[in-house]
C-alpha cells in the first residue's frame, strides 16, 4: 500500500528557495565551501537539493517533530508544528525544515553523483546515501569532500610541503622592478600566439588589440596598453583613440589596431588577411611569445610615495624575464624524462576536437615548459606523502589548481584578475593567454592560494552553516550536522559501524550491488542530453590524477576516463538520441527497481532543446514511473553556465516521479488543456512576481514541464481525436498551452 504524498507532491516553496540559491549561485564559496573544493561542471545547488531531499522524505500527515536533532542553543528556531494543510503548504514551514538540524534516517541513491550534491546535502540531513558515477574524477571528487580529516595535521603537511618545493619554485618567477630597481614577484605573465605569414614569412603576433589592463591606482585613471612596434607598457588615459608610444613614438590605436579578429589574422608587415587555423596547421610547431609581466614589488608596497598598488604593477617584458624563461625551459628538458608529467594523447571527441586545430595533440600540450616543471615538482612531493588522507587532499586541492596553471587561461582586465580555463564548459582555444605562478603570492591565485579552498571546504564540514535571506538582508545560523562521511565497501555494511556512505564508480544501469526496494528516495541530476562532454572535460584533470592514484585504486588504472558507457548524446562518439534515451531508460529502471514502492523519484533537468525532454519523458514512461509534480527552480549561476548562455533559460526543472503501480484511466487531452493552461499562467505570475526577468525561454520549459507532468500520469490512454497520443507528439501539443501564457 503506498503512503499518503511526500510533502514536494503537495507543496514546495519555490520563492523562499529561488531567493536564497540565487544568492548561492553568485557565491558559492561563502555559501557552501565544500563545493568548491574542485571543480566539477553544472553543479547543482545545495540550498535546492537539501530541500528536495526534506521535502521528498517528509510526508505531509506525519509527526514532522521526530525527526528534529535536540538543540539548546541560542539559534535554535521556535519549533511549533500545526499539521493542518495550510501550515504544511506554507514558507514558514520551509525555514523551520531548512533552517534545523534534521535526522531523517532514510537511505537515498544518487546514480549521477557528479560533483556530490545529493551525497553531502544526504549526509548532513543524517541519512544513509549512496552514490554512482562512472566517472572517476566525479567519485574521487565526492570521496575527499565527505571524508573527515584533521585539519591541523593536514595544515602541517602542507606547511612542510611549502618549505621544500616554493623555494625551487618561486626562483623561476623574479623579474625586475622598473620603479626601484629591486628584484620583485612576478604574479601573471602575458602570453600572445604567432604565427609566420604565409606570404612574406615574417613573425606575427595575434593580438586582438593593445589594451592590458585597467588602471587600480586612483592617481592614474586608465589603461595600460602594449606598444605593437616596441613592446613598451604604459598607462594611456585616451587608450580608445590614436596614441604616440612614449618609447618609440609609434602611433596606434590600442583599442581597434588589433591583428586578429575571428578565424582571421592581417599580417603587420604585408597586411595579407589569412586564417588562423590553416596558417597554424602548416606551421610544425605552436609559438607563444611572453610580453609583458604583472608583478608584485615589497619594496614599492612598503613605500608609501610609491605608485602601485599594494605594491602590483605592470612592466614590459625584459632581457632578465626572458633569459629567466629559457633557464626553466632548459632545466624541464632536461629533467622531463623523469618527470611525473601525463603523456596521453588527447582523444577525438566534441569538445576535444576543439583542440586538435591549433596544434594540441597531447594533454601536455595544454601547459608551457614553466608550467610543466613546476607542476610535476609540486606532484612528486605530494607523492610521496605517507598520510593517505591527507595526501589526496592535498592531490584534490592540486589538480583543482590545474584550471588556473595552463596556457588556456585569460585575463580579467577590468577587474585585474587571472580568469580560470573551464569559466565555460569547453575547451577555448585563444591566440592571447595568461601564465600563473604557480606556487602563488601574497597576491594572485597560484596553488598557495587554491589549497585555501580545500581548509575551508573541511572548516565548513566540521562546522557548517546555512545562510538564508529575512527581511532582504543574509543571515547566517550555525548548524550541528556534520559532514562526515565512513564509507562502506558494500551495501550490508551501511549503517553498521557508523558506516553512513557507498560511492560506486560504475555504470547506474546495472546497481545489482544494492538490493531491491530498498532505496527511500533516489535524488539525481542526470546528464543534459548533449550539453556538457563530463568525460572529455574530465580527462584534463584525470591525466594528472592518475600520476599519483593509478597505484592505489582500480579505477584510475585506464589510460583516460571511461567514455563507453557514459550517457549523453556526442555525435563524435557515435551516440545519437536513441543512444541517450536507451541509456537513460536503463538507468532509471534501476532505480525503480531499488526504489520501495512508497519512494519518490525526484531530479532536475534543464534543456532548450523539445527532444532533450521528449528523451527524458520517454525514459521515465519507459521505466514505468509517471510524473507527481514539477517545479522551476534557480539553476546555476548564468554567467558561468555555458548551457544557459546558449538557452536563455535561467531555470531547472524539479521532476517528482513515483513507480506506476496501476493502470491509469483514459484522459482526453482536450479536457486537460484549459486546466492546464490556467495552472501554468498561476506558476509564471508567482514567479514574475519575484523576478521581473523571467524569459520567454523558461516561460516555456514551464509550460512544458506542465505538459509532461499531466500527461505522464494518464500514460498511454490520453487521448487526443480519438487516438492515443503519443509522447513524441507531446512537446507540439504543449504549444497549444503556450501561447494563453505567453500573451
Amino acid at each position: 500500500m503506498v503512503k499518503e504524498n511526500s510533502l514536494i507532491e503537495d507543496f514546495f516553496p519555490v520563492n523562499p528557495i529561488n531567493e536564497i540559491a540565487n544568492k548561492e549561485s553568485k557565491a558559492k564559496r561563502y555559501y557552501r565551501p565544500v563545493y568548491t573544493m574542485h571543480k566539477w561542471w553544472a553543479r547543482r545547488l545545495g540550498s535546492v537539493f537539501r530541500s528536495i531531499i526534506i521535502y521528498s522524505l517528509i510526508n505531509k500527515d506525519e509527526d514532522i517533530s521526530k525527526y528534529f536533532v535536540n538543540d539548546n542553543s541560542e539559534e535554535q528556531l521556535s519549533l511549533s508544528f500545526d499539521t493542518s494543510k495550510e501550515e504544511l503548504n506554507s514558507e514558514e514551514l520551509w525555514k523551520k525544515l531548512y533552517l534545523n538540524d534534521l535526522n531523517l534516517n532514510k537511505t537515498i541513491l544518487d546514480p549521477f553523483m557528479g560533483g556530490g550534491t545529493t551525497v553531502v546535502e544526504g549526509l548532513r540531513l543524517g541519512c544513509n546515501v549512496i552514490g554512482c558515477d562512472l566517472n572517476p574524477v566525479a567519485w574521487f571528487t565526492v570521496k575527499k569532500e565527505i571524508e573527515p580529516v584533521d585539519i591541523d595535521e593536514l595544515e602541517n603537511e602542507f606547511n612542510q610541503l611549502e618549505e621544500e618545493v616554493a623555494p625551487e619554485i618561486l626562483k623561476y618567477y623574479k623579474t625586475k622592478c622598473p620603479e626601484c630597481g629591486d628584484m620583485a614577484d612576478g604574479m601573471y605573465y602575458f602570453w600572445v600566439k604567432e604565427l609566420d605569414c604565409q606570404n612574406c614569412g615574417k613573425a606575427v603576433s595575434l593580438f586582438k588589440d593593445y589594451k592590458l589592463a585597467k588602471t587600480r591606482s586612483k592617481n592614474k585613471k586608465g589603461y595600460w596598453v602594449v606598444c605593437p612596434d616596441c613592446g613598451e607598457v604604459y598607462i594611456s588615459q585616451n587608450y580608445k583613440g590614436e596614441n604616440n608610444c612614449p618609447s618609440c613614438s609609434y602611433q596606434f590605436n590600442p583599442d581597434k589596431d588589433g591583428i586578429a579578429s575571428g578565424q582571421y589574422f592581417t599580417c603587420s608587415h604585408c597586411g595579407q588577411k589569412q586564417n588562423i587555423i590553416e596558417a597554424t596547421q602548416e606551421q610544425a610547431k605552436n609559438k607563444d611569445r611572453m610580453y609583458a609581466v604583472e608583478y608584485y614589488c615589497e619594496t614599492c608596497d612598503n613605500d608609501d610615495n610609491s605608485d602601485k598598488t599594494n605594491g602590483k604593477s605592470y612592466k614590459k617584458v625584459d632581457v632578465f624575464d626572458l633569459e629567466l624563461y629559457k633557464e626553466v625551459a632548459s632545466e624541464y628538458n632536461n629533467k622531463r624524462k623523469k618527470l611525473p608529467i601525463p603523456q596521453q594523447k588527447i582523444p577525438k571527441g566534441k569538445e576535444t576536437n576543439r583542440l586538435f586545430p591549433h596544434g594540441y595533440t597531447y594533454w601536455k600540450d595544454l601547459f608551457n615548459e614553466r608550467q610543466l616543471l613546476n607542476l610535476s615538482t609540486i606532484l612528486k612531493v605530494i607523492k610521496n606523502l605517507k598520510d593517505d588522507n591527507i595526501r589526496e587532499q592535498i592531490l584534490l586541492a592540486f589538480s583543482d589548481f590545474l584550471d588556473l596553471g595552463n596556457k588556456f587561461c585569460s585575463y580579467n582586465r577590468s577587474y585585474n584578475k587571472m580568469e580560470n580555463m573551464f569559466g565555460l564548459h569547453a575547451f577555448n582555444p585563444s591566440s592571447q593567454f595568461m601564465e600563473n605562478n604557480i606556487w602563488g603570492l601574497k597576491y594572485g591565485r597560484g596553488f598557495k592560494n587554491r589549497i585555501d579552498k580545500v581548509f575551508k571546504g573541511k572548516e565548513y564540514s566540521e562546522k557548517p552553516f546555512e545562510k538564508y535571506r529575512e527581511e532582504n538582508q543574509t543571515k547566517e545560523k550555525s548548524m550541528n550536522n556534520q559532514i562526515n562521511g565512513i564509507l562502506a565497501k558494500n551495501y550490508n555494511e551501511l549503517s553498521k559501524n557508523n558506516k553512513n556512505t557507498l560511492l560506486l564508480n560504475h555504470t547506474s544501469e546495472d546497481l545489482s550491488e544494492i538490493p531491491d526496494k530498498s532505496i527511500d528516495a533516489v535524488i539525481t541530476d542526470p546528464p543534459y542530453y548533449d550539453n556538457v562532454m563530463y568525460s572529455e572535460l574530465s580527462d584534463f584533470f584525470y591525466v594528472w590524477l592518475r600520476e599519483v592514484l593509478k597505484n592505489e585504486y582500480d579505477n584510475f588504472q585506464n589510460e583516460l576516463t571511461p567514455k563507453f558507457s557514459e550517457i549523453i548524446k556526442n555525435n563524435v562518439q557515435e551516440k545519437d538520441d536513441r543512444y541517450y534515451i536507451n541509456g537513460l531508460t536503463r538507468v532509471f529502471k534501476e532505480s525503480r527497481k531499488k526504489l520501495k514502492d512508497d519512494g519518490i523519484m525526484a531530479f532536475s533537468f534543464h534543456h532548450q532543446n523539445n527532444k532533450a525532454w521528449g528523451a527524458v519523458l520517454k525514459s521515465v514512461l519507459d521505466a514505468g514511473l509517471f510524473v507527481t509534480a514539477i517545479y522551476p527552480i534557480q539553476a546555476e549561476m548564468s554567467t558561468s553556465m555555458h548551457i544557459i548562455n546558449q538557452a536563455n533559460v535561467e531555470y531547472d526543472m524539479i521532476i517528482v516521479c513515483r513507480k506506476r503501480l496501476f493502470a491509469p484511466e483514459e484522459k482526453s487531452w482536450n479536457k486537460l488543456k484549459d486546466k492546464l493552461s490556467y495552472q501554468i499562467s498561476d506558476i509564471i505570475n508567482d514567479l514574475e512576481d519575484k523576478d521581473n526577468d523571467l524569459s520567454m525561454g523558461d516561460i516555456f520549459i514551464i509550460a512544458l514541464g506542465k505538459c509532461l507532468e499531466v500527461y505522464s500520469q494518464y500514460y498511454p490512454k490520453v487521448m487526443e481525436k480519438g487516438e492515443y497520443l503519443l509522447y513524441t507528439k507531446i512537446t507540439g501539443n504543449c504549444k497549444v498551452v503556450f501561447p494563453k501564457v505567453a500573451n
